[in-house]
């Protein structure tokens, strides 16, 4: 990456620290990104974003758009119950709103996107899941298609059960299976805010979509071996 790039990260509010900026910051001086990279936050959830159309664009959201080189995107509606309204306008809409303002502001830059594993595969945790939060996997699914089809530079990544674990401890494993949503695909949200800091160095990461969840031991791979494996989406 290039001296001063500027990467926004567009989460919630409510996200623990672990899963916010001072993750991506900690990731981006750990794994040698800083000063080269630099985070800055936009609360996706903070008025008026959401009642803010796709085809609108919230001064908020454009503003926070401006003059940056890379946008994450990990906005998700808090664990709980949630109406389809609510994950609807924050991971479906939210997501549209943030690439057309980007969009309208010349970003050039990746877009990545942090959506769950279980988006593809059935099983009874998805559907349970589905039922009580508003069919939220049903939602990121058609995004992830959206953000393809979007013309923009993506990297789409489906992280395991969250956990707040420090990072560094366990062996990270990326791949292109469609794992079923089940607590023995865990990953420490700080590993996920790493992959996610990590990817923007390797170029064979865009258009990409691939699932990360923690693997078997201790780190052994590098990341340019963990992340050769991936081939573009067709």
């Amino acid at each position: 990456m290039h001296e001063t790039e500027r990467v926004l990260v567009v989460g919630e509010p409510e996200e623990p620290d672990s899963s916010s900026l001072t993750s991506y910051s900690r990731a981006g001086t750990a794994f040698g990104c800083s000063p080269a990279i630099r985070f800055r936050r936009h609360d996706a959830l903070a008025p008026p974003w959401k009642s803010c159309p796709a085809t609108s664009h919230s001064p908020t959201v454009s503003s926070a758009v401006r003059d940056i080189t890379h946008l994450f995107f990990t906005a998700g509606v808090a664990m709980g119950f949630a109406r389809e309204q609510l994950i609807v306008a924050t991971e479906y809409q939210g997501v549209l709103n943030v690439l057309a303002a980007a969009r309208q502001a010349g970003f050039r830059g990746r877009f990545l996107y942090m959506t769950a594993i279980g988006v593809i595969t059935p099983s009874l945790s998805a559907a349970l899941l589905n039922l009580f939060k508003g069919s939220t996997l049903r939602w990121r699914r058609r995004v992830e298609d959206d953000i393809r089809a979007s013309g923009v530079d993506y990297t789409i990544i489906r992280a395991g059960v969250l956990l707040n674990r420090p990072s560094g401890k366990r062996a990270i494993e990326v791949s292109q299976r469609a794992h079923a949503l089940a607590l023995r695909h865990r990953i420490a949200r700080a590993d996920v805010a790493e992959t996610f800091v990590q990817a923007l160095n390797y170029p064979n990461t865009a258009r990409t979509t691939f699932e990360v969840i923690r693997g078997k031991g201790p780190r052994r791979e590098p990341w340019d071996l963990v992340f050769s494996r991936l081939k573009p989406d067709s």
